[in-house]
């Protein structure tokens, strides 16, 4: 009199398959007032960058090229005061997410 049964051990898994493909990114100067530096090393190529403010409204999309250095510099001197979340997407479908805070 023997019950056959099977168990499985269901865990959290941190990040998913999505994260293999995540860029990580630190702008700086943050806050910044006309110009945002965007390190990006081992990239280059083309990329799509689009800005939101906190309310979901894209307030900015730009195509940019990323040299050959990793590093993009951005001018923000249109975008109002606020905080900013930056999506970029790149052609080898990498992407990247930061926030920047916009202060004049």
């Amino acid at each position: 009199d023997v019950v056959s049964a099977i168990g499985v051990k269901m865990v959290p898994v941190e990040g998913g398959m999505n994260d293999l493909d995540r860029v990580e990114v630190t702008p700086y100067p943050n806050p910044t007032s006309s110009t945002i530096t965007i390190p990006l090393a081992g990239q280059s190529g083309a990329a799509t960058l689009e800005v939101f403010d906190l309310a979901g409204v894209k307030v900015a999309e730009r195509r940019v090229s990323v040299a050959n250095n990793g590093l993009l510099t951005m001018d923000v001197s249109d975008i109002a005061n606020g905080a900013y979340l930056f999506n970029m997407n790149f052609e080898n479908g990498k992407h990247a997410s930061f926030r920047v805070v916009v202060a004049k």
